[in-house]
């Protein structure tokens, strides 16, 4: 496809020369409320093994407060396949 994404990215925005980021589950539960205020509206979030974000995990919490689920009266949905 040739889309670039530096693997598990500390950032939400991209380094130069790369289109998007990719991260583990594990980097966005250890720092899900600074992803979140990173991201816009207009971010794309793709969950690869969406089987691994149940709601009452800490991964599924991190996902959900880094797109705009839970919190605030901004709330976004995201739909995982």
């Amino acid at each position: 496809m040739g889309l670039h994404l530096p693997p598990d990215a500390e950032d939400v925005r991209p380094p130069a020369r790369f289109a998007g980021i990719a991260v583990t589950y594990a980097r966005v539960a250890s720092a899900a409320a600074r992803f979140a205020a990173q991201a816009s509206p207009s971010t794309l979030v793709i969950a690869d093994e969406a089987h691994h974000l149940g709601e009452d995990l800490a991964w599924g919490q991190s996902f959900a407060e880094m797109v705009g689920l839970v919190g605030d009266h901004q709330r976004r949905r995201a739909g995982l396949g």
